[in-house]
């Protein structure tokens, strides 16, 4: 498989940060930025960790909208109780700049793809099976770091993929990573999806 290239500058993914938050909540939640930052992130660390490490069959779909409303029942509560905040950048180090899109995000999804390239590679298979499904991969992660992927497409490298059973826990949190950043890739991921 090629290795993967960012191109920091094309997309932004979806990671919660000043610059999502405040014009979501509007600028009265800037006081809580910083905790809520570190709620979500929180959140989604722990649901990954089921999905991907405990294979639990929880949907994608479902754990995004479920934290998007705890997350916008955390903001009501922080507005109407008006706590003293955890977290701001007095009590943060530099490299704790939580106001940054997180290159996590990205490398993750790099890791991820690598990873599935290795299964691949270790495949008990034809060498025509694992061309192909290199092949299949390299498609899909054309599609993704593209400034305008196709869902449909991405769907459907992924279902040829996950037809092999060694690659569904990484596809798992491929999904997972790739729903993080629907708005910006406007992919519209079908409701099915787990």
């Amino acid at each position: 498989m090629k290795k993967i290239k960012f191109k920091k500058n094309d997309r932004k993914l979806l990671w919660p940060n000043k610059h999502r938050i405040v014009p979501a909540y509007g600028t009265e939640i800037e006081l809580y930025l910083w905790d809520l930052i570190v709620i979500f992130r929180g959140f989604l660390r722990q649901y990954l960790y089921y999905i991907i490490y405990e294979n639990r069959p929880l949907s994608i779909k479902k754990v995004s909208i479920f934290i998007v409303e705890r997350l916008d029942a955390i903001v009501r509560d922080l507005l109407h109780s008006q706590p003293d905040p955890l977290l701001d950048k007095s009590i943060l180090h530099a490299s704790d700049d939580l106001s940054t899109i997180s290159d996590i995000n990205e490398q993750s999804i790099h890791d991820t793809l690598n990873a599935i390239a290795l299964v691949i590679k270790d495949l008990k298979t034809s060498e025509t099976i694992r061309h192909e499904l290199n092949e299949t991969l390299n498609l899909l992660s054309e599609e993704i770091w593209k400034n305008e992927p196709r869902s449909f497409l991405i769907h459907a490298l992924m279902g040829h993929l996950e037809r092999n059973n060694e690659m569904l826990g990484y596809l798992k949190q491929l999904k997972l990573l790739l729903a993080q950043a629907v708005t910006d890739y406007k992919i519209s991921w079908n409701k099915d999806s787990q």
